[in-house]
């Protein structure tokens, strides 16, 4: 089957077309952009191992790039939150690799410069960071790959003015933010998270929904089998079944043909809860992909379907959580 036909294959989710219906998680753009999200998680550890996330990183590069900027702003360019841009830049600080000045125009305020030695070692670490996002997007060719950052960077920034114009001259070895494919995917989550909570609100969470979801779709099935369904890893699985079961949305039946596990199955008032907020999901999706026309989000789900298929793989089996 060639790209086109695959491409095809999976369309959009209208919202009038589910009303009824229940949303294939693994076809959906919020869960694919997990996915990947996850993906470029665990290249990042396997390459870094602890010694530099990929927000401390994305501050130097706000820094590096912006020379001057106070910590709010540096926060901003990063895509953190007050309280994780605080935590960060003190991190960065007492590891000796930000200096925090007095601006020269209002005292009160602190701005952020890179010291010496981080310079130095953003020398080092720049390409090393490429290769993580290179290696995110080794299933595209070039070009597809060029797309795939344009469009999921306007899936990301809803406005062109949500993101500075990046200068041409920097103060250091950082790569660009807003075309960096790990940051677009934790960005585009993060605004998939806030239209979840605008348009389906606190009743399932991303995760949970994936769950019911599943069992509504393919039935009864052990823990396992259902982490496997969902992609979700064991730990994640775990706790959403407890939770959903805590609130009387499935239930836990023994296997008659293993008496060590158990069946997982949908109550009617999972079931009712899962018609409540399809709705609501679908139009999250809809959002999600608002920015771009019906060809380009078809083109993106495409792409991100083949970054969620790691090199190697033989099908899509991507562990979200």
């Amino acid at each position: 089957m060639g790209e086109d036909a695959d491409m095809r294959s999976h369309p959009l989710v209208k919202a009038e077309a589910v009303s009824a219906a229940v949303i294939e998680p693994r076809g959906s753009i919020g869960f694919l952009i997990r996915c990947a999200q996850q993906i470029h998680t665990r290249y990042w550890t396997w390459e870094f191992d602890g010694i530099l996330t990929g927000p401390q990183y994305a501050v130097l590069a706000a820094v590096g790039r912006w020379p001057g900027i106070d910590q709010r702003r540096a926060g901003e360019l990063a895509s953190l939150d007050k309280s994780s841009a605080a935590d960060v830049v003190g991190r960065l600080a007492d590891f000796g690799w930000l200096a925090r000045d007095s601006d020269a125009v209002d005292q009160r305020k602190r701005v952020l410069r890179l010291t010496p030695p981080a310079r130095a070692a953003l020398r080092g670490i720049t390409p090393r960071v490429q290769h993580v996002q290179q290696r995110l997007t080794s299933n595209l060719s070039e070009g597809n790959a060029a797309e795939f950052i344009s469009l999921l960077a306007r899936v990301a920034y809803r406005s062109p003015s949500d993101l500075d114009v990046e200068p041409a001259e920097v103060d250091a070895d950082v790569i660009g933010i807003s075309t960096a494919p790990g940051h677009l995917l934790r960005r585009a989550q993060q605004v998939h998270t806030a239209l979840w909570g605008t348009l389906v609100g606190e009743e399932l969470t991303g995760p949970q929904y994936a769950v019911v979801a599943t069992l509504v779709r393919h039935g009864e099935m052990n823990q396992k089998q259902l982490g496997e369904s969902a992609s979700l890893d064991k730990s994640v699985v775990a706790d959403v079944v407890q939770r959903l079961h805590h609130k009387g949305l499935l239930v836990k039946d023994r296997d008659p043909a293993d008496a060590r596990r158990r069946l997982l199955r949908m109550t009617v008032a999972g079931n009712e809860l899962l018609d409540k907020v399809t709705p609501g999901v679908a139009q999250v999706q809809e959002a999600l992909l608002d920015p771009l026309s019906p060809d380009e989000a078809e083109k993106l789900l495409y792409m991100l379907r083949k970054v969620c298929q790691e090199p190697g793989s033989a099908g899509f089996s991507p562990a979200a959580s």
